[in-house]
């Protein structure tokens, strides 16, 4: 859902970057920054295209850097706070958040975000809630990889249950990504609603905490129909997340919060121009915003 221009990756976002110009657009609103996970050391890229969701710890922890210096990253409870109405945003408020639950969130990604002092809602199935590993859905058809490679273990494993509480135990929030990561709006609504009301019951039962997120599997407008959106609050929790769309400026529907998708060939230009909202209000200014429609009857519960 992410295309950038040639010229707006190579020429415009750098230089905008480099004069600061960025860091003096609008600071209201949130920007939610959603990662995949980090790539381990030693592990060789096989799909381009899958492989390009994670990023290098090296690349993670520039962005971070970035985000400290020029934004408010907030934590995970800091956002419950503002939905809840306890609490206002903070000027240029950023959040983090990880789909997926795989293994590298805890070996490779969480050192790196306790070393900077940040802390990240990340999103997980129901299959981190067994005691036994299971692999990434993508990766189930392939021939099983050598036990001893550790470095594809934590490119594909998914968390178990005692590598997620240990993600809880240092400070991180867990929020759900449905059972089995299906596309929701392919499933009958019965089956929909049991993929995000029982990964939320399930995972609560492992973290012995309220699971008050949920991020939509895939989070595109095709696996997030206005059918699928109404289902988030009738499961019982306080917001759900798109997988695109995010930025400074953005509108914030509760069920169908925005998020800037990172992956490997994003730049640190790009990736600002995404957070600070700037791309946004090119891709609004030229037409090109793509947008979820709303499901219909009365607005959401504040």
């Amino acid at each position: 859902m992410r295309i950038v221009s040639p010229f707006l990756k190579r020429v415009l976002y750098p230089a905008l970057y480099w004069s600061g110009f960025f860091r003096r657009t609008p600071a209201g609103g949130l920007a939610v920054v959603t990662y995949h996970g980090v790539l381990p050391q030693g592990y060789e890229t096989i799909d381009p295209v899958l492989d390009g969701s994670l990023i290098s710890s090296e690349t993670l922890r520039h962005q971070l850097r970035l985000l400290k210096s020029n934004y408010n990253v907030i934590s995970p409870e800091d956002v419950l706070a503002w939905r809840e109405g306890k609490r206002e945003l903070p000027p240029r408020a950023v959040l983090l958040t990880c789909d997926d639950g795989l293994l590298n969130n805890l070996t490779d990604m969480l050192p790196v975000l306790q070393q900077e002092g940040m802390r990240c809602l990340f999103f997980v199935t129901g299959a981190s809630a067994r005691d036994e590993r299971t692999m990434q859905w993508s990766e189930r058809s392939r021939p099983p990889f050598d036990v001893g490679d550790t470095a594809s273990l934590r490119r594909f494993g998914l968390l178990t249950a005692v590598e997620l509480r240990e993600l809880a135990s240092a400070g991180m929030t867990i929020g759900a990504h449905t059972m089995s990561h299906p596309m929701l709006s392919q499933l009958p609504p019965e089956l929909a609603r049991a993929e995000m009301v029982e990964s939320r019951a399930k995972l609560e039962s492992v973290v012995q905490s309220r699971v008050w997120a949920f991020a939509y599997p895939f989070g595109d407008p095709g696996s997030v129909t206005p059918r699928v959106l109404a289902m988030g609050q009738d499961a019982g929790y306080a917001a759900a997340f798109l997988n695109f769309g995010g930025g400074l400026g953005t509108e914030l529907p509760p069920y169908a919060l925005p998020r800037v998708h990172v992956t490997s060939e994003m730049s640190i230009a790009e990736f600002e121009a995404h957070v600070s909202g700037f791309h946004g209000q090119l891709q609004r200014l030229s037409g090109r915003e793509v947008q979820v429609a709303a499901p219909q009857g009365p607005p959401p519960r504040s």
